[in-house]
């Protein structure tokens, strides 16, 4: 027997009122939520990877405090293509870890 692959199904449901919910692999949520899921695109990593990453670029900054790098710096130090260093750059520059300041990043609480 072959087994079919999950697939997401989306669907009212009667104890769902006004909302449609989801089932698959990724569980059950509420149609509040779907809006929020994207497919993987080319430049982001396998979640694991990314939290990986993200650790890491965050040590490096923390272990040298005063540190200043311009994206084409960040992508030779810390070895990533374009597309997921502007993620990681972005995603630590929203969480309020780093800023932007001339053209450089560095920690928001670092003195220039």
């Amino acid at each position: 027997m072959i087994a079919k692959p999950n697939v997401l199904k989306l669907g009212p449901t009667p104890d769902a009122g006004r909302h449609t919910v989801c089932k698959g692999t990724l569980g059950v949520f509420t149609q509040s939520m779907a809006h929020l899921w994207q497919p993987r695109g080319p430049d982001r990593p396998a979640d694991g990877e990314w939290s990986t990453t993200i650790r890491r670029v965050r040590a490096e900054f923390e272990e040298m405090p005063g540190l200043r790098v311009t994206p084409a710096q960040a992508r030779a130090l810390f070895g990533l293509p374009d597309g997921v260093l502007g993620r990681v750059l972005d995603s630590l520059s929203g969480e309020g870890f780093l800023e932007e300041r001339d053209g450089e990043y560095v920690r928001r609480h670092s003195t220039p």
